[in-house]
């Protein structure tokens, strides 16, 4: 009986992680007079940064969860991201007021798109607002642009691969226009730029010149055909 409750136990969690694998399309966060505030811990944060300036912003989670924090100025703003473990394919970004609780929460594809429920709340940490990121795209989803990115041999989205590289950061920059219905996506490391391209790029830099040349395409919102392509 017991093994059998930590089986369900189990399914549960898993349920809960692929909801948000799913892009956040089928998530929706609820904030209930139960549900306890999240708040921000000054003082561990300090702690941190001050035994590791370097590093102390970022730490991970025992689920896997990898955490980026910083605080500017005298708490005037408070942020923190949070990526799941693999194969997520999104961050959470959080901001947090002055006294700690939460300020809102969004989902981040791409760094520049939000997706799913994005949370706002007051400074006693209930929810004022909630915003349906999903009902703005046509018929082509961040689903689509996952899997075009898989079709380029950028990603694999059943490992999550490719997604972010070896410092967290994402390796592809989407932009979603909602009046033109369009996708802008971009390869950020795309190809290494040529010798000769190198040489007309030194020429009108001040430092070190990018070694890479990203890829730049557009996709229409509504057929997904590709509107422009720069690689």
């Amino acid at each position: 009986m017991l093994k059998r409750l930590f089986l369900i136990l189990y399914i549960l969690l898993i349920l809960k992680f692929l909801s948000y694998s799913s892009c956040g399309e089928n998530s929706i966060q609820k904030t209930k007079e139960n549900t306890p505030i999240e708040t921000f811990d000054f003082i561990e944060y300090n702690k941190r940064v001050n035994n590791d300036p370097n590093n102390g912003r970022f730490y991970t989670k025992e689920d896997g969860t990898y955490v980026e924090e910083i605080v500017v100025g005298n708490k005037k703003r408070t942020v923190r991201w949070e990526t799941p473990p693999k194969p997520s394919f999104f961050k959470f970004y959080k901001e947090f007021y002055p006294n700690g609780n939460i300020k809102s929460i969004e989902i981040l594809f791409g760094k520049f798109t939000k997706i799913g429920i994005s949370s706002y709340f007051n400074r006693e940490g209930k929810i004022i607002k909630e915003i349906d990121e999903n009902v703005k795209f046509g018929k082509i989803k961040p689903k689509d642009i996952l899997k075009f990115l898989e079709n380029k041999n950028r990603i694999n989205i059943e490992t999550g691969e490719g997604i972010f590289d070896k410092e967290n950061k994402e390796t592809f920059k989407i932009v979603y226009n909602e009046e033109k219905n369009i996708w802008f996506v971009t390869i950020i490391k795309g190809r290494y730029y040529t010798e000769s391209e190198m040489l007309e790029i030194m020429k009108n830099s001040r430092g070190d010149p990018n070694i890479w040349r990203p890829f730049n395409y557009e996709i229409d919102g509504e057929t997904g055909e590709l509107i422009s392509i720069e690689e």
